[in-house]
C-alpha cells in the first residue's frame, strides 16, 4: 500500500514526532541528545522555521513548530538522515536508525497549539524521569521560564498564546502546566491524542508577518503551481535572462553560480524537483547539483539578498 501523501502548508504549525528503533535509547547519553539538538539548531537556521517546543526523551523527540517556505518534510528528513548517519558512523555500524518515518499532525487552531506546548514540555514527568520538568535539561520548559542564554525555542512565539507580555504570559504559561499535570491526555502516546477536535474559531495569527494557516486551512503562503521539472527549469531561467545549456556549462563566472544556486534551491525546496531530475536536465552529475542546493540553502540562511532573489524567483513563477 502507497504511503499517504503528507498536508503541508506554507506557515503551517505541527506537532512533530519520532522514536528510534530497535528499543535503543541513544538519547539517555547527553551527548548524543546534544548531538540531535545542534542538528536541529543547524537546520532552523538555515530553513527558517520557528521552534515553539521540544523535548528529547531517552528514545523519542517531540518538536512543535511553524514552517516558512521551506516544507517541513525537507527540514526532517536533513535532521533525521544526518543523524542516523553519524550514529551509525560512531557506534561502527550501518543500517536504520528511526522506528519509521517520522510523524507529524498539522495544527488546527491556537487552543490546540497551546496543548501541544504543554503536551511536550510534561513529556519527562509523564514518563517519569523526573517530578518537576524544571529538572530536565533536554526540554524547553526551562527555556520558556528564562532559565537558557541560548534558547532553541523562539520564546515570543512560543509565550504568545499564554499572555501579552513575558511576565503574564510565563505566570499564565506554568498555571496552566500545572493543571494539565490532572488532566489525561498528558500521558496519551501522539497517536492517541485527540485534542485537535476543536469548535474553537478563532483565527490563528502569528506574532510576526510570515506566511500562516488561517481558520480555514489556507495557507497565506504563494500559491504555487504544480510544474514538471522540465517546465520548472524553463520557466526559471527565462525569468533569470539565462539560456538552460549556460546552466549545465562548468564556467565558474560569478553570476551564473548565483542562477545555479538560486534555481536549484528553489526548485528542490519549494516546487518538489528532486535533484536527479535537474541533474538529468542538465547534463551535470548528481553529487554536483546537490552542491548547488546546499549552497543556495546556506546563502538563502545567511545573505538578505540572495534570500530576497529566491522569494523574487518564487513570486514570479507562481504568477506565471
Amino acid at each position: 500500500m502507497p504511503r499517504r501523501l503528507r498536508v503541508e502548508l506554507e506557515g503551517g504549525l505541527y506537532h512533530v514526532y519520532n522514536k528510534v528503533g530497535h528499543e535503543e535509547r541513544p538519547f539517555a547519553d547527553d551527548e548524543e541528545a546534544e548531538r540531535f539538538l545542534d542538528l536541529v539548531r543547524d537546520t532552523k537556521k538555515r530553513d527558517g522555521f520557528v521552534v515553539y517546543a521540544w523535548c528529547v526523551m531517552p528514545n523519542h523527540f517531540h518538536l512543535a513548530l511553524r514552517t516558512r517556505s521551506v516544507p517541513l518534510s525537507r527540514s526532517m528528513r536533513s535532521i533525521l538522515h544526518r543523524y542516523s548517519l553519524g550514529l551509525n558512523r560512531r557506534r561502527g555500524r550501518s543500517g536504520p536508525v528511526w522506528q519509521g518515518r517520522y510523524k507529524s499532525r498539522l495544527v488546527g487552531d491556537q487552543r490546540y497549539f497551546d496543548r501541544v506546548v504543554l503536551y511536550i514540555n510534561l513529556n519527562p514527568v509523564t514518563g517519569g524521569l523526573v517530578d518537576d520538568p524544571a529538572d530536565y535539561r533536554w526540554s524547553s520548559h526551562r527555556e520558556l521560564l528564562g532559565k537558557v542564554k541560548q534558547p532553541l525555542t523562539d520564546i515570543e512565539e512560543a509565550l504568545m498564546g499564554f499572555g501579552q507580555t513575558r511576565r503574564s504570559a510565563r505566570s499564565a504559561y506554568v498555571r496552566s502546566l500545572r493543571g494539565a499535570r490532572e488532566e489525561s491526555w498528558t500521558g496519551e502516546t501522539p497517536n492517541r491524542l485527540a485534542w485537535w477536535v476543536t469548535d474553537d474559531d478563532r483565527e490563528i495569527q502569528p506574532a510576526d508577518s510570515g506566511p500562516y494557516v488561517d481558520v480555514l486551512g489556507r495557507s497565506t503562503g504563494i500559491d504555487r503551481p504544480v510544474l514538471e521539472p522540465a517546465n520548472y527549469l524553463s520557466k526559471a531561467a527565462k525569468l533569470l535572462g539565462v539560456e538552460p545549456g549556460d546552466l549545465a556549462d562548468k564556467g565558474r563566472q560569478p553570476e551564473i553560480v548565483t542562477q545555479r544556486e538560486l534555481i536549484a534551491v528553489l526548485g528542490v525546496e519549494r516546487y518538489g524537483v528532486s535533484v536527479k531530475a535537474l541533474a538529468d536536465l542538465l547534463g551535470r552529475r548528481r553529487v554536483t547539483v546537490s552542491t548547488w542546493v546546499s549552497r543556495g540553502a546556506a546563502k538563502r540562511s545567511s545573505s538578505d539578498s540572495f534570500r530576497e532573489k529566491v522569494d523574487e524567483l518564487d513570486r514570479r513563477i507562481a504568477e506565471e
